[in-house]
């Protein structure tokens, strides 16, 4: 059996490997290559194994080759068979992009395609599992491996820490957003503690990256280094990961303005939490039907805001203080509306009425408070929450979903479905995966039948 692994940076390359190793042990006949987008995971991968190669920079000069270049529209065009406005999609969302920049995101793809074909020809593998499904390389080799009916599967990280290893695809694609059974028999009493159980396990210690892997990302996405880079493994760079750092240890200038109207000091009737997200990322760039930017999402919630009713506004940790400015100009302008002074997630729900989310990960962990959840974008788990189809229906979502009953069965029933049957436990950062032999049993049984 021959695996391929698609990953980016040394954390993955290090999850896949053992979990490679773990195929290898199990079914000794397995090979297996990996492919790495960033130049840490491929370091990381090539000091320790050979199977190994570094896909974007080759990719990225051929490019410019004349086959690709001469193209006199790209989009809407098929290449070999795949859809290159599919594969294209989430790097046209990530920035206002010129005519000129976007040519050379289909070129890519292009570039892709043909090298991607070559080498599965070559190495005729039974199984592609992928990070994600939604970086231009990724979705290319998607689009060739259905050609082709070779297997994919998709990993992503799950909630609690666990790992996702899905058929279908990861966040709003991923098959347990249309396969689970809300006519299975619950016991509320004994799936509640069952389930409880799985998401209070112990966690096991992270893996302490080296920082050198992660520096050489860096330095590769500074000036003038970063004009060699491949545009679809491009970073911010090190100036955003500077400001995103210093801001979570001195607070920004936006949080100190907060100061005169605090949460715990407000006398409303009702509390709308509002989760925010990472910016730029899949969910928001291609699972957000309704919105584009966090600050959209703010002030629509402020005009649909019910009388009495306050809004606390979330932070995701790794973002406080560094979303754009009109959000904290928002923020700022409404005394309804407060910046969440809850550092532990579980305290943010517990105080809040009502919930909304566009599709945060907040949303899965807010399920069993039985707390009202209103989401604005799509989801895996949108089918058991309240879900908003147009900008306009706001105001009207946000009373009906408070008013109406919570279905308790749907969300446990769900939430059995997720913990039991979806995630394998395990987080891909741990310093021990010994947990990856029970991922490699589970992609093995899958295969050989």
């Amino acid at each position: 059996m021959k695996i391929i692994t698609v990953g980016f940076y040394d954390d993955f390359s290090r999850f896949f490997l053992r979990l490679n190793k773990e195929i290898c042990n199990l079914c000794p006949s397995s090979t297996y290559l990996h492919l790495s987008l960033n130049f840490s995971g491929y370091l990381y991968w090539r000091l320790r194994d050979s199977h190994v190669k570094l896909l974007p920079w080759l990719n990225w000069f051929s490019s410019n080759k004349k086959q690709y270049a001469k193209q006199y529209s790209y989009s809407g065009k098929v290449y070999n068979g795949v859809n290159l406005d599919w594969c294209v999609a989430y790097h046209l969302g990530e920035h206002n992009l010129s005519d000129k920049q976007q040519d050379k995101y289909y070129r890519l793809a292009m570039s892709y395609v043909d090298r991607f074909d070559i080498l599965l020809k070559k190495e005729q593998p039974d199984l592609v599992l992928l990070s994600g499904d939604s970086r231009l390389a990724v979705r290319v080799m998607i689009s060739l491996c259905n050609l082709k009916k070779i297997s994919t599967r998709f990993f992503e990280q799950g909630p609690f820490a666990s790992t996702i290893i899905d058929s279908s695809g990861v966040n709003a694609n991923a098959s347990i957003r249309h396969t689970w059974d809300t006519r299975e028999q619950v016991n509320e009493h004994e799936d509640l503690s069952l389930i409880s159980q799985y998401i209070s396990r112990p966690k096991l210690n992270r893996y302490k990256r080296n920082l050198i892997y992660r520096l050489l990302d860096i330095a590769l996405n500074t000036y003038p280094i970063k004009c060699l880079v491949p545009y679809d493994i491009r970073e911010r760079g090190v100036g955003g990961v500077i400001v995103n750092k210093l801001s979570n240890v001195f607070r920004s200038f936006t949080s100190a303005k907060q100061e005169h109207h605090t949460v715990k000091d407000a006398p409303y009737s009702c509390t709308v939490l509002l989760a925010l997200q990472v910016p730029q990322d899949a969910n928001m760039l291609l699972h957000s039907p309704l919105y584009d930017n966090h600050a959209d999402i703010i002030e629509d919630c402020i005009k649909a805001l019910p009388e009495q009713a306050k809004l606390v506004v979330r932070e995701h940790p790794l973002y406080r203080g560094y979303y754009e400015s009109r959000v904290y100009e928002l923020i700022n302008r409404y005394a309804c509306v407060f910046l969440d002074d809850n550092q532990k997630v579980v305290t943010s729900i517990d105080d809040a009425d009502i919930i909304v989310v566009n599709n945060s990960m907040l949303g899965v962990e807010a399920l069993l408070s039985f707390k009202p959840i209103l989401a604005l974008g799509d989801s895996y788990y949108d089918g058991v929450v309240a879900k908003v189809d147009a900008r306009e229906d706001i105001a009207q979502a946000l009373i009906n979903t408070m008013h109406e009953p919570v279905d308790r069965y749907s969300r446990i029933a769900f939430m059995r479905k997720l913990c039991f049957s979806y995630l394998q436990a395990g987080h891909y950062r741990y310093e021990n995966l010994d947990f990856t032999r029970d991922i490699a049993k589970h992609l093995i049984s899958n295969l050989i039948r």
